[in-house]
């Protein structure tokens, strides 16, 4: 999904966008970092699962989805999901 780069039929209306970030404390523990591991095909067969059946669910013209793996900070970005579709209503469904 490229929010500059809209050619054909200017589809995307509207486009949102979620940040996951590394808490700093969970149940009273405090997280300094968290190491996110993954088996790289499993979790991208996983991902284009899940971008598949939003798109058809909320009738999205795109779904872009980034989960980090490795060391991360508390404060740290760990998910971006951005989502597009014709209008601002299938957006944020």
């Amino acid at each position: 999904m490229k929010c500059s780069d809209r050619s054909g039929a200017n589809a995307q209306g509207a486009i949102v966008s979620f940040v996951g970030v590394v808490r700093e404390e969970e149940s009273g523990r405090k997280i300094k970092s968290m190491e996110m591991e993954a088996y790289k095909g499993m979790a991208e067969e996983e991902l284009s699962n899940l971008k598949n059946r939003a798109m058809e669910k909320f009738s999205l013209e795109d779904v872009a989805i980034i989960h980090r793996v490795g060391s991360l900070l508390s404060g740290d970005n760990m998910v971006l999901i951005a989502v597009s579709s014709g209008h601002r209503k299938e957006t944020f469904a």
